[in-house]
């Protein structure tokens, strides 16, 4: 899976063939697709949750995801220039 920024600053995601596959809000992916806020990233098991929100409190954002009910496995990443 890759995750690219193009040239109008859209994000857009494409999987190279994975075992598992990939999906984004349920519907396999075979070719770029542009990713838009709240799409949920599925790969391996493994939720993804797109957001550009800059979002101060990482914490409360997890526990209103999963307040939502709308989580599996969860992968948090983060900025390089965050601890």
């Amino acid at each position: 899976m890759q995750i690219k920024r193009g040239d109008d600053g859209r994000h857009s995601v494409i999987d190279f063939h994975s075992s598992n596959g990939l999906s984004v809000n349920g519907q396999s992916i075979h070719e770029d697709r542009v990713l838009e806020e709240g799409d949920q990233i599925e790969i391996g098991g493994s939720i993804i949750l797109y957001s550009t929100a800059d979002v101060a409190d990482a914490e409360r954002a997890v526990d209103a995801w999963h307040k939502q009910g709308e989580w599996q496995n969860e992968t948090m990443v983060r900025r390089p220039d965050e601890n």
